[in-house]
């Protein structure tokens, strides 16, 4: 019988080796620079990315809340509103917030889909809402759904029109049925 020379857990000798591979190409890329010391990789949970924010942002993030205002929350980060408003406008601060909001949603099931059903309920007048809910649905809706522009491109755009002539209809299915007809009468035939 061929036993394993390695105990239960311990990594094998080509496992080892890749490891310490992997640590020093990560302490690598880390060491030399001040810019690049104690940066937090984030990853995002709806879309596959990283980013990467410096300590000072990472602590404006934790301080931030539904509660508290921006010039609260840098205070407590012993940051200046200036940054915190300049940081909060960037990219990588918006796409980090869209997804925390989304996952948000989706713990508190604010799906699209339940948004439309709860939409259809009061349309069938099933459910009754108040004003304020009814405006949230057309802001959602408008924010969701995206307008149609009327007129093109051009202003004096003409809409197209279409007319439909309904004796021309019938007579193509009438031609239609004799068609089908001829065609069964000749499989009949046919042995």
């Amino acid at each position: 019988m061929n036993e394993d020379p390695t105990p239960a857990g311990a990594l094998t000798p080509a496992q080892s080796e890749a490891q310490e591979r992997a640590m020093a190409l990560m302490l690598r890329r880390n060491q030399g620079t001040k810019a690049n010391f104690g940066q937090v990789n984030v990853g995002l949970f709806f879309e596959e990315k990283v980013l990467v924010f410096k300590p000072n942002e990472m602590r404006l993030l934790r301080e931030m809340s539904p509660y508290t205002s921006v010039e609260d929350a840098a205070k407590k980060a012993k940051l200046t509103p200036e940054f915190a408003y300049r940081f909060l406008k960037s990219k990588k601060a918006r796409e980090f917030m869209r997804d925390k909001f989304q996952q948000i949603a989706v713990q508190e099931g604010w799906t699209v889909e339940r948004i439309f059903a709860e939409a259809d309920a009061v349309w069938r007048g099933k459910k009754i809402i108040t004003r304020e809910q009814m405006d949230m649905y057309k802001e959602i809706a408008a924010r969701v759904v995206p307008k149609q522009r009327s007129g093109g491109s051009e202003s004096g755009a003409e809409k197209p029109q279409i007319t439909i002539n309904i004796g021309a209809v019938d007579e193509a299915y009438r031609r239609n049925q004799a068609i089908e007809a001829d065609i069964l009468d000749a499989s009949v035939a046919t042995p």
